[in-house]
Parts: structure tokens; sequence; C-alpha cells
């Protein structure tokens, strides 16, 4: 019997950025803020992850989603991917550790050398020609492809960190000092610096006076690393390249070396550093009435961590006299500007952020979530009041600047968060009067209440636009503000660095305008910045999946219950109750029926049964497959 006649679906061809987060599926992301594409695996033609390719795009009439299948690639990038060698009857192969990359590329004979079978090793991707297999060279040899203290170089290798100093910028570190040019010394102000136990680095500094029953002087001392870094010579060169030093679980790619992150320019005890001091008179409730901006020069009294002073506010512990009168009246001030960015509609939403604990080896002993104290929160408040006051001040005196901007949330992002959010189980969420950033969501509680709490903080965050460096002041959404910068932490963000440059000119020295070459490097410094904020970001989830991937090969076979956090075409991921680590359920290991993506995107739904798999929905799996270096974990749903 002939097929009925069915409307041609239409389509038609665009151009992006292929980006592969799965060995089963790939996304084309399209410049204009148009949606990205879903291409499977059979439809990649070739094409590897960052690649700029044409693809040939329909909308699917079953999901409403943009579909696609590759027609060619328009340009490879250079880039270096890590893997294990693999003899092969022709040869040698790279299985790459990455799963954007293919399961296997032939090494190309008499390129590379001094590897053998098993070897992990750098290579590169050579340009395709249409109708050639992927093939590499290699670049130089890691080591044991087992070592697990690889794992954070094999995630600096592929996004392109830099890890090691050119000697440039090493002779010129060396030469580095504090000056010993006549400043203030602030001598009258009990200084003390507050940070994460494991910190390697110190950019500021805070201080409060008393000036009356209703007043403070609050002081937020920042590093004054742009006395030390000289502009244009060979560590700033390098500093800009980087954009900002990456934390990783067992590593530290900083964006100036040790011997000026660590220790010439880190505000450590008992040491007198060059700082630049913004000096804010304010309210007890927060109002500010006066700002001042110096180059002075301080000594740290004491270095306390989050949790030492967590313990002086809730009474565990003491800190002595005049610091612990200090830390306390901070912690109410930081409450009242909380209070203020409230009333200000500043988005308010916590999503703690996965942390392991590793041993000297690398390996993971311990994978826990980092929740947010409120010592957390009086340093925070304090950086983005000195922030904000910089940038206020500069704005107002018309002086070119890096600002830190957050777009508003786009309306369709926002209506498909309200979509999802109401599948996770939000409870009668509304907009209110039309403002996303005053929507506080919830949901009901329960076993897995945490776990869709959340899940849905993470879908709020995803629905806001991305913030970003530019020198044209859009203000910042999320806080509520106009004319707001980064300043504090010039140590590991080059953004701040040029912003103290310019500050130090025209906010302190009252320079009428910026030399030429300062200026025209603002705009360029604010893509580069952003550019490099991205990738230590992916870097960072990256080498903690990995990292929480290692721990859970200890737990193969066995069944937990999880929660379903993502549904895409090939299948649907699942947090791991209790270890909080992501897997995926393939379509193809549903055995019991075809399955597809439902119209809404959150489920899938079997086409003969009608069961479903839905957004939020609690499972029972089991762990069949873990490769950390793949950064996969692939589970099985069990009934």
């Amino acid at each position: 019997m002939p097929r009925k006649n069915r409307a041609r679906t239409r389509t038609w061809k665009t151009v992006g950025r292929l980006q592969r987060p799965d060995s089963r599926f790939a996304f084309v992301v399209v410049d204009g803020g148009h949606d990205d594409v879903y291409v499977p695996s059979r439809h990649l033609a070739g094409a590897l992850d960052g690649d700029e390719v044409e693809v040939e795009v329909r909308r699917s009439a079953r999901s409403g989603l943009l579909e696609g299948r590759v027609s060619r690639v328009l340009h490879r990038p250079y880039r270096e991917i890590t893997g294990r060698v693999a003899r092969v009857k022709t040869g040698y192969a790279l299985v790459p550790d990455n799963p954007r990359f293919p399961a296997v590329m032939p090494i190309s004979p008499g390129k590379g050398g001094g590897f053998d079978d098993g070897d992990r090793v750098l290579a590169s991707p050579e340009a395709r020609q249409p109708g050639e297999l992927n093939r590499c060279r290699v670049v130089r040899v890691l080591g044991d492809s087992e070592d697990a203290t690889l794992d954070s170089e094999i995630v600096a290798c592929e996004l392109a960190i830099p890890t090691d100093f050119g000697e440039l910028a090493l002779e010129e570190a060396e030469q580095v000092s504090q000056e010993e040019g006549a400043r203030p010394e602030l001598r009258d102000h009990t200084i003390f610096t507050v940070d994460p136990a494991r910190a390697h680095d110190f950019d500021d500094a805070v201080s409060v006076k008393q000036l009356s029953r209703a007043s403070l002087e609050v002081g937020v001392h920042i590093a004054d690393v742009s006395s030390l870094v000289r502009e244009g010579g060979a560590l700033d060169t390098e500093a800009m390249e980087r954009g900002n030093s990456v934390y990783l679980p067992d590593a530290v790619f900083p964006m100036l070396p040790e011997r000026l992150s660590s220790s010439v320019c880190s505000l450590v005890p008992g040491t007198p550093k060059l700082c630049m001091s913004v000096l804010i008179e304010l309210t007890v409730d927060g109002r500010v009435t006066r700002t001042r901006f110096m180059e002075t020069r301080i000594t740290s009294s004491r270095r306390f961590t989050y949790e030492e002073v967590q313990d002086v506010l809730d009474g565990r512990g003491g800190a002595g006299g005049a610091v612990e009168r200090d830390l306390k009246t901070l912690s109410a001030l930081a409450t009242a500007l909380n209070e203020q960015r409230l009333m200000r509609n500043a988005v308010e939403v916590e999503v703690p952020e996965l942390r392991v604990e590793l041993t000297d080896r690398g390996v993971p002993q311990r994978v826990f979530f980092e929740g947010k104290l409120a010592s957390h929160s009086l340093i925070e408040e304090l950086m983005i009041l000195a922030n904000a006051e910089v940038g206020r001040h500069a704005a107002a005196a018309g002086v070119p600047l890096i600002f830190r901007v957050h777009p508003r949330a786009k309306k369709e992002k926002i209506e498909e968060f309200l979509r999802a959010a109401k599948t996770v189980g939000a409870a009668d969420l509304k907009m209110p009067r039309g403002e996303f950033r005053r929507l506080r969501p919830s949901v009901d509680g329960g076993s897995h209440g945490a776990a869709r709490r959340r899940l849905l903080n993470y879908l709020y965050v995803r629905a806001m636009e991305k913030a970003r460096y530019d020198v044209t002041d859009i203000g910042h959404y999320g806080l509520g503000l106009e004319g707001y910068c980064h300043f504090t932490s010039p140590i590991r963000r080059y953004a701040d660095l040029l912003n103290h440059r310019v500050v130090k000119r025209c906010l302190v020295r009252k320079a009428k305008s910026l030399p030429a070459a300062l200026e025209a490097k603002l705009p360029v410094a604010a893509e580069v910045c952003t550019e490099r904020e991205i990738r230590a970001d992916q870097a960072e989830r990256e080498a903690v999946n990995m990292k929480a991937l290692r721990y859970m090969q200890r737990f193969l076979g066995e069944v937990f219950e999880g929660l379903v956090v993502g549904v895409v075409n090939s299948g649907f991921f699942v947090e791991v109750s209790g270890h909080w680590v992501e897997g995926m359920v393939t379509r193809e290991s549903l055995r019991d029926d075809f399955y597809h993506l439902d119209e809404d995107g959150f489920s899938l739904v079997g086409r003969r049964k009608g069961r479903r798999y839905t957004l939020g929905q609690v499972v029972r799996v089991k762990v069949a497959r873990v490769d950390p270096l793949a950064r996969t974990m692939d589970l099985v749903l069990v009934r």
C-alpha cells in the first residue's frame, strides 16, 4: 500500500560553532541569539567540537526544537586534546579522553614519537578534508594513563589554559618588589583577611571603624598589583592572555607567577603591603554618605578562614576583643546591605557548589556540596559595596572603565523556565509584576525536596543571561545596580587590574584622561576576560566532574535512587542521591518501548505504552559504567 503524502518540513542552512557535550549528540551554537541546533552524532559528518560548521536545520514537528545535520566543516581551529594511545593493526590510534571527540582517531605515521601503547598523550587533530578520517598528531607524552594527578593538567590542556609562564615573565617576576615610596599606612585601622581555607592568594582585606552610634567607616583594601606589574611588560602581556586564575580541585593555574600571586602581591599577615583602599562612610543601615579612594600601605593583622569567622558569629569561637567586635559589626552591616539588595529586587538564589576532597595522589575520598555561610555573605556584601562605589564614581566622572554587566533575562527563556518549574513541582509559581528577578522559586519538601530545590535554582540561574565584561554600562540585572565593575581581585582577574590603573590615574591622582593606549586596550581586554572566564568556569566544572566520577567507580553495579535533572532526545540525566553525581540513562537502554522527546522538551515518552520519564522525577538506577576521563557515567533504569 503506498504511503500517504506528507507535507514537507521546511529546512534551511545556517552557520555556527559546534559544541559536543556528549558522545551521543552535539549542538550548533548560532550567533545572534538564535536557538541552538540539536545534532545527533550520526549526523556530524566528521565535525569536531569547536569546528565552525554549516548545518542543515529543521524544526521538529513533535518537540518544536531545532534539529539538524552538519553539511560541511568550514573551519577547524588549532586545539589540543588528551587521550590514551592504543596499538591497532595499522599502527597507533588515539582514544580521546573527552567525549566531545570521536571514540578513536588514527595517529598519523611519522608524526610525534616516544609514545607507546597505554600512554596518556597530548595530541592535535589535523585539518580534515571532505571524506577523510579525523587524524591527529602527538604533541607530547603526559604519563601513565591511570594517574589521577594528571586530571587537572588534562582539563587545562584540552581547554588551552596555559600551565607555564614564559622566561621573560618569570625573569620580570623575580625583579618585582614592594616599593618604598611614601604612602599612608593606616596604622589606626585593624585590618584582616577572610578567605577559603584552601586559598592560594589574598587580594582583599577589610576593616571597620565606628565613627558614631549611627555611622561607620568600612575599609576595603585591595592588593595594588598595578604598582607591581608594569603596563605592557611581559607579566602584563601574559596576565591578559590568561585573563584570570583557574582553580581546579588539585591544581591552580594562576594569572600571575606564584612568587607574585602567593607572596609579593598577596596580603599575608604581618607584612606591609601596597594597596588601593576604598574607604566608605555609611550609616549602620547601609546608606553610603562618603567614599574615598587612596593608595595605601597596610599590614594585615590576621588571616581568617570563613569557617573561623562563622564560629565567631555563632559564638563557638573567639577572635580577641577588637577583631571579634569588628566581625560582629561587619556582619550586622552585611545584613543591612543584603536587605538593601533585596529592596532593589536583586536576584537572591543559591546554587551550592559540588566539591571533592582528595588524597595527595588526587584520588577523591568524598564528594559534597558546599553551601553558603553567613561569613561568606559578610565578605560578599563588602566586595559588592566596594565594586559598586568604584563603578559609580567612575561613571559619574565620565571615566572609561571595564564594567561588569548583566543583561535582562529574555522573555522566551523566562517562559521556558516557568514551564520547567511547574514540571519539577514548583508550587503556585507566578511572576510578580512581570519582574523575573523578583521571583523566589520554591518546591515542596519530601525525601528529594533538597535535590528538587537545587534543580529549580539551577534552572532559574540558567534562564538568566550570562554576565560579562563591557566598556558600555548596561547595568547589572542580577544585582539591580548601574555602573557596577570588578575591582577587588586584581591578583586573579585581569579586568580588576586594568580598573586599578584607571582608578589610580583618574580618581586618586585626578588625571583628566587616560593614555590613549590604555583606553584602547579596555574593550579588547573586556572581550578577552569574558572568554577566559567562560573557559575557567568550564574547566572547573569538568575537573570536578572528573574527580566525582572517579569517586563513583567504587559503586559499579550498585543501585541508587536519583532525580531526573535533564532530558534530551538521546536519554535523560540522573543525579544519584547521596553522591550528587550525574549520569545518563540512554534511550537505547530503555528496551520496553521506543521513546521520543515530548513536545514540552522535559520528558521522554514511550510511543506504545505512554510511560514517561520527566524532569524532577525520582527513579531507581544502577551504575553500569563509569569513565572519568571521558566524563561519562552510564546508568541503567531499575524498576
